[in-house]
């Protein structure tokens, strides 16, 4: 069990992390979409509780839900902390860095309770954040990728032209978390460092558009460094292998992960995060490879 402190001091480094990413993004030349929780962009707990008091939670699960607020919720954490706004205005003034919406509640399309009019709301919340930010957001990627396809066309109705999908295979299929079994989640980890399953990749003319909006697949999880040198060497080797596919084969490939993961072991993460940009750059003077937002991606032509 991690402990509210360990908790407090990761949190507390999320911004130099972001900081720090952003300084090698630009370093590099990498094109990154940041998938932002809406309600973290306020300046304070009581910012938040003026705009958005009336709110409570849709699930059948309350504990789903940031909401209803209350200062008790902040207790262990303060607001002032776990608050991205400084985090969304460095990446909106940092080149080829796209600001993308992870909705407003980190809200769950698919759990038992809410329906299409709570995640209306949530849109509209979400349309406040990109107001104060100056900013519109044209891509999201769902919380835990839970993809409610009857969702998306209001996401098109709000300018979203992007989403980012599931990888097509039983691991990763599209599922309410409370319905998850161990042994899904269990395989869902072997496949950072084994080859459980065949990583499928797409030509960016082959993806699908549902609804207005292009799936764009995930296809790894950079998953947090696990102490254990050996299948840390296999983790990095299999995203290079599939890296180097892709970039042969003309396909995408699409990394993603959490910015607070690199606040444990920063320094360790970062320098995999160099190797894995320094095999990019060599798959750009070879095959051609490039970096693109998920914006960036959708806004190409496909024929």
């Amino acid at each position: 069990m991690i402990s509210w402190q360990k908790k407090h001091d990761e949190l507390r480094r999320v911004e130099s992390v972001c900081l720090k990413m952003l300084h090698e993004f630009q370093q590099n030349e990498i094109h990154v979409s940041w998938a932002m929780v809406g309600l973290l962009a306020q300046e304070s707990l009581q910012e938040l509780q003026t705009n958005f008091k009336s709110r409570k939670s849709p699930y059948q699960i309350k504990n789903y839900s940031p909401f209803p607020l209350s200062q008790d919720k902040f207790t262990d954490i303060p607001y002032e902390i776990i608050s991205g706004l400084n985090e969304a205005k460095s990446i909106l003034q940092t080149e080829h860095q796209e600001l993308s919406s992870h909705t407003f509640s980190h809200y769950y399309t698919l759990e038992e309770g809410q329906d299409i009019s709570h995640f209306g709301e949530d849109l509209e919340d979400m349309s406040i954040v990109s107001e104060k930010l100056n900013t519109s957001f044209k891509s999201i990627v769902f919380p835990r990728n839970q993809i409610n396809e009857d969702y998306l066309k209001a996401c098109q109705e709000k300018g979203i032209i992007a989403f980012r999908g599931n990888q097509p295979n039983n691991y990763w299929s599209n599922s309410p978390y409370s319905k998850e079994s161990l042994s899904k989640k269990g395989m869902r980890f072997l496949d950072a460092y084994y080859k459980v399953s065949n990583t499928q990749t797409s030509k960016i003319q082959d993806l699908a558009e549902i609804s207005g909006l292009l799936n764009i697949p995930a296809s790894r999880f950079f998953r947090p460094h696990s102490g254990k040198q050996l299948l840390e060497k296999r983790k990095i080797k299999r995203i290079k292998d599939e890296m180097t596919n892709a970039a042969k084969t003309g396909c995408l490939y699409h990394l993603w992960w959490h910015p607070h993961n690199f606040s444990n072991n920063t320094t360790l993460h970062f320098e995999q995060l160099a190797v894995i940009m320094e095999h990019f750059k060599n798959l750009k003077n070879t095959y051609g490879f490039k970096s693109l937002n998920m914006s960036e991606i959708a806004e190409l032509p496909r024929t």
